[in-house]
C-alpha cells in the first residue's frame, strides 16, 4: 500500500518532466511548448558593501566619583537628567573641610608671627629684613662699636677688651642664628601655605560638578549650552542624600554619558583591511526600528589584526540627535567600500529547493536550468550569482511543468 501511494505522490512529477503530449496525425505524441513568462536578466550597479555587528556605545561615557571623603548634601540630578558640562549635580557637607581650612590658616599665621611678617613675600626674599635678623643685626653692631670704643680708650684692662670681644662674636652667632631661624620658619610657612591651599582645594572639592569634553565650549559659544551635542545625560545614579561617600576606596556617584553621538564597535574579517578607510559612509540598523537605517561613517580602524578571530575592530560614528538609539544597544552596520554591477532577476524567476537555488534560463525554445547563488535583494529583484550568456531571459512562471530540457513558448 505504501509503495502505490508513493508512486501515486510521483505522478505529477513524471507529468511535468515528460511535459505535454498530443497525438500527431500519425498516431504518434508530440511534446508540446509549455507557456511560460520570461523577464531579462539585469545589469545593476550597486554599492558594495560589508556587514557586521556591534554593540552601540556613548561617545563619552563617565562614572563620576567625589575626590573626598563626606556626606552627601544635596544631589542635584536624576536618571534621565541632562547634565550641562560644569554645573553643580553633587554636593557634599563641608562641615570637617571648613574646620580643616580654619586650622590651616591659624597654623600659618602662627608661623609668620614667628619672624615678624603678616604674609608670606613673593619670589626671592631677603632674611635680612626680618624683624628678628635686624634685632640680631642691630645687637651684633653695637657690640663691634663697644669693642672699638673700649679698644680705642687705651685705658681699659685685657680683662675687659675680651669681654667686649666675646660680646662681639656672640652676636655674631646669634646673628647668624637668626638668619637661620628666618628662614627655617620661612620654609616651614611656605609648607602651611601648601597645606592651606590643600585644604581649601578639598572644601572646592566638596561641590562635584559635570566634566566639561573637549570641544564643549566651541559648540556652547554658538548653540548655547543646553542645544549642544556635547551635553551629559545621567545614566546612573548611586547615592542619596545622608549618604556616606569616600575617596579610597572610590564611591561612584554617577554615570554620565554623551548620547547625541554614539560609537559603534564592530570586527570586520581580515580580508577587508586593505578596503576599509576612515569616512567611509555605513548604515547601522536595530531591530527597535527595522524600516529607518541611521547614517553612520567610518570613525576608527585599528591598525591590527586579531590573531585569533582573523578579525580587526572598527569602531563607526552614529549621530543620534534625536535620541532614538541607546548606548548598549545591538546593531548591524553595512559599511560601503565601494561600488559593482551584479546580474538581477525578479524574485519569481528563483526555483529553491533543498537549500540549492537554480534559475530557468529560455533559450532555443528550452528551458534550461542554471545553478545560482543569491546575494543581496530588494523588493523588485535578488541578485543571482552564475553563468549567464549575455543577454538571457530568465522564466518567471509555469515552474510546475518545467524542467531543465523541456520545451516552452512565451506566452
Amino acid at each position: 500500500m505504501k509503495r502505490t501511494l508513493a508512486l501515486f505522490s510521483l505522478f505529477p512529477l513524471l507529468l511535468a518532466g515528460c511535459g505535454t503530449k498530443a497525438a500527431s496525425t500519425d498516431g504518434t505524441k508530440v511534446e508540446q511548448a509549455v507557456p511560460v513568462t520570461v523577464a531579462p536578466v539585469m545589469m545593476r550597479t550597486v554599492p558594495r558593501t560589508i556587514t557586521a555587528n556591534g554593540t552601540l556605545l556613548a561617545y563619552e561615557d563617565v562614572m563620576l566619583a567625589p575626590k573626598v571623603d563626606g556626606r552627601v548634601a544635596a544631589v542635584h540630578a536624576d536618571v534621565g537628567d541632562v547634565a550641562i558640562p560644569g554645573s553643580l549635580i553633587l554636593e557634599l557637607d563641608p562641615t570637617e573641610h571648613d574646620l580643616a581650612v580654619n586650622e590651616a590658616n591659624r597654623a600659618l599665621d602662627a608661623e609668620l608671627a614667628r619672624i615678624g611678617l603678616a604674609e608670606i613675600p613673593p619670589g626671592n626674599f631677603d632674611v635680612e629684613i626680618v624683624p628678628l635678623v635686624q634685632r640680631a643685626e642691630a645687637a651684633r653692631i653695637n657690640a663691634i662699636r663697644g669693642y672699638e670704643r673700649l679698644k680705642g680708650t687705651g685705658s681699659v684692662s685685657k680683662t675687659e677688651l675680651d669681654a667686649a670681644e666675646t660680646e662681639v662674636k656672640v652676636s655674631e652667632a646669634n646673628k647668624r642664628d637668626a638668619v637661620t631661624i628666618a628662614r627655617a620658619t620661612l620654609a616651614s610657612a611656605k609648607w602651611r601655605k601648601a597645606v592651606l591651599e590643600q585644604s581649601q582645594q578639598r572644601r572646592e572639592e566638596c561641590d562635584v560638578r559635570v566634566p566639561i569634553p573637549a570641544g564643549w565650549g566651541a559648540w556652547a559659544a554658538v548653540v548655547g549650552p543646553y542645544a549642544t551635542p556635547g551635553r551629559f545625560v545621567v545614566a546612573q545614579k548611586m547615592v542619596s542624600v545622608g549618604e556616606r561617600v569616600q575617596s579610597m576606596p572610590l564611591t561612584n556617584a554617577f554615570r554620565l554619558v554623551i548620547p547625541s553621538y554614539l560609537k559603534l564597535q564592530v570586527t570586520v574579517p581580515e580580508r577587508y583591511i586593505g578596503e576599509m578607510q576612515l569616512g567611509q559612509v555605513a548604515t547601522v540598523r536595530v531591530d527597535a526600528f527595522p524600516n529607518s537605517p541611521f547614517p553612520a561613517k567610518v570613525y576608527r580602524v585599528s591598525p591590527t589584526i586579531d590573531p585569533v578571530s582573523r578579525a580587526f575592530p572598527v569602531v563607526l560614528a552614529v549621530p543620534n540627535l534625536n535620541g532614538k538609539l541607546k548606548p548598549g544597544g545591538f546593531a548591524r552596520a553595512s559599511i560601503r567600500v565601494g561600488i559593482q554591477t551584479i546580474a538581477t532577476v525578479p524574485p519569481p524567476a528563483v526555483v529553491t529547493f533543498a537549500g540549492t537555488s537554480k534559475v530557468f534560463v529560455f533559450a532555443d525554445g528550452k528551458a534550461k536550468a542554471v545553478p545560482v547563488s543569491l546575494g543581496v535583494s530588494e523588493k523588485d529583484w535578488v541578485e543571482v550569482i552564475g553563468e549567464f550568456p549575455e543577454g538571457s531571459q530568465v522564466i518567471t512562471s509555469g515552474f510546475s511543468q518545467v524542467v531543465d530540457g523541456t520545451l516552452v513558448r512565451v506566452r
